[in-house]
């Protein structure tokens, strides 16, 4: 089943999925992963070092890597944050923080956060039954932030587009994306990749 969980995601979440299979091969999931280990594994050396040169590239990356603990979430995987390493200021949106905008400084900090990640749990049905545990508990507050989570999925990217008055064409001049595309992500028939989420997400925040 577990393995089954990772190529559901293969197709639009490679870097998600090549992530869970280290987890489930390589990891102890009663230790604390360090995040800059982990990006290593999922995106490579290389552009861990050209994150630290770039501002964009850091952006870029961190979106990416926020994105990958939805998914991970969404499967039925645990996150838990390490309280003094990985404080909420830099925590992906919706798991204790609240604002868009990052420290300075944000992606050192970042890369020596300390996190807990475990698989899901099936049961006989191959249902996700329950979430292995881990030594530290959540707090409330992450806890309901975390079920409270918004989804940047299609169904969002059109109310957001309406509520802006905005129709497909000029979502499409503003973010560079195809209509055709707009279109498709709109409709839940194609994935959002992490690139274009950070696009779309950034004109729908900032244009009024």
């Amino acid at each position: 089943m577990l393995l089954e969980n990772v190529t559901s995601v293969w197709q639009h979440h490679d870097l998600a999925a090549r992530l869970m299979i280290w987890l489930l091969f390589k990891a102890d999931f009663q230790q604390l992963l360090v995040v800059q280990d982990l990006m290593t594994i999922a995106y490579g050396e290389e552009k861990i070092v050209g994150a630290k040169k770039e501002r964009q590239l850091r952006k870029k990356l961190s979106n990416c890597w926020d994105e990958d603990l939805l998914v991970l979430q969404e499967r039925g995987w645990h996150v838990q944050f390490h309280d003094k390493t990985y404080p909420h200021q830099i925590r992906p949106l919706g798991w204790g923080r609240n604002d868009s905008s990052r420290p300075r400084g944000f992606f050192n900090q970042l890369l020596l956060g300390q996190i807990w990640i475990s698989p899901p749990i099936f049961d006989k049905s191959g249902a996700i039954a329950s979430v292995k545990k881990v030594p530290q508990l959540t707090t409330l507050e992450e806890t309901i932030a975390t079920q409270e989570q918004p989804k940047f999925n299609g169904g969002l990217v059109k109310n957001l587009r309406m509520q802006k008055g905005w129709s497909q064409r000029k979502l499409a001049k503003l973010t560079g994306i195809s209509q055709g595309l707009i279109s498709l992500i709109e409709n839940n028939e194609r994935s959002i990749t992490c690139e274009n989420r950070e696009i779309i997400r950034k004109v729908l925040e900032s244009m009024t």
